[in-house]
């Protein structure tokens, strides 16, 4: 076996056991790293797996704040070359916190990408205050469960929209917990969604929207290819077959988001590649003073400014006193990862969130 004491680290590197890791869609995560120019041949191993909690083997000794033993939970940069679908990982001491005992190591993991969006959309983007209202798009995924919980807990008011019948029956289910307005739509028009936001404000407007992206349905083939082949080249897969499901459900239109904006409103977007906004659009936009921002969960391990801790300890610090709560629904061992990664559709990351644990480990 490998001697793992005996490994190598670098300044600030951190071994770690992993004991949980979230798991996110492997196109996107390939669609990441075309936009770095890391540009993958059929050849290429695609580190998988970012958002690990697990406990401390070993580290450098630049590092002070962690010692042998100590539970934790970090998010991998984009660029790493180690991936948290594994038995062991390693991370950079910057990028990590220490996990509080009350939490448990399936929770940890699978609140840390969306955790870190969802606190830089509403804190750092949106710079939200109490009593503001904030629409959060896709709702029933673990970003829109975050986001929607994290609001709530600073005081907004929160809205979001159920079209699809699944989407009512978990919308309607978490509303009966917190204090949420949910838009049921089913097939009518788009002119009742924007009615409904301005019905709930008052006439105001929402003075937050965020969306959770969406996927082009021009995706090609040959990217589903690659990123089959990156996942695991010996599994028989339907992951170059792209499901229509995710793009069925209602999503609004550009006109509608901005239609439905506040004075000094705030549109937190996920999707990169954004049409261009029609002049009549930029117009409105102008008169009420109101602004697009871009959300990207690995701007903070990509930049110089590295990631900034307080989000995460944040974050730990709410889950341990149970102020947000991540939507985990499956749960899977690490040998399973390559069949449950290459056989889930894009709508099946829509809902909820996937997490491999470690067999012994909660």
């Amino acid at each position: 076996s490998y001697d793992i004491q005996n490994m190598p680290l670098f300044h600030n590197d951190v071994l770690i056991r992993v004991h949980a890791c979230g798991l996110s869609s492997a196109i996107k995560d390939y669609q990441n790293l075309e936009r770095m120019n890391m540009k993958l041949s059929n050849e290429t191993n695609v580190p998988y797996g970012r958002e690990v909690a697990g406990v401390v083997m070993k580290a450098h000794s630049s590092v002070s704040r962690f010692f042998v033993g100590d539970q934790v939970v970090g998010f991998m940069p984009l660029d790493s070359t180690y991936s948290g679908c594994a038995q062991y990982c390693v991370i950079p001491a910057y990028n990590m916190v220490h996990k509080p005992a009350n939490v448990s190591s399936t929770l940890a993991a699978a609140s840390v990408a969306d955790g870190i969006r969802a606190y830089t959309a509403l804190h750092y983007r949106a710079h939200i205050e109490k009593n503001s209202y904030v629409l959060v798009c896709d709702g029933t995924s673990n970003f829109g469960m975050m986001s929607m919980q994290l609001a709530l807990s600073w005081g907004a008011k929160v809205i979001t929209i159920a079209s699809t019948e699944d989407e009512k029956i978990i919308l309607n289910t978490f509303k009966e917990e917190h204090n949420i307005a949910v838009i049921e739509l089913g097939n009518e028009s788009s002119l009742s969604f924007v009615s409904a936001c301005l019905e709930l404000t008052g006439g105001l407007g929402v003075d937050v929207i965020i969306d959770n992206g969406a996927y082009n349905n021009c995706v090609t083939s040959i990217m589903h290819d690659k990123v089959r082949m990156a996942v695991d080249q010996n599994v028989a897969t339907n992951a170059a077959s792209m499901t229509t499901d995710a793009y069925n459900k209602f999503r609004p239109y550009v006109h509608d988001i901005i239609s439905c904006l506040a004075v000094g409103g705030n549109w937190i977007t996920s999707k990169a590649d954004l049409q261009q906004i029609d002049p009549p659009d930029s117009e409105v936009l102008f008169m009420k003073g109101a602004s697009v921002g871009f959300l990207f969960e690995h701007t903070w391990t990509l930049s110089s400014k590295f990631l900034n801790t307080d989000i995460l300890n944040d974050l730990m610090n709410k889950l341990a006193s149970d102020s947000i709560r991540p939507n985990v629904t499956q749960s899977v061992s690490l040998d399973d990862c390559p069949y449950v990664l290459s056989s889930m559709s894009e709508a099946d990351w829509t809902f909820g969130k996937r997490v491999m644990v470690e067999s012994n480990s909660s």
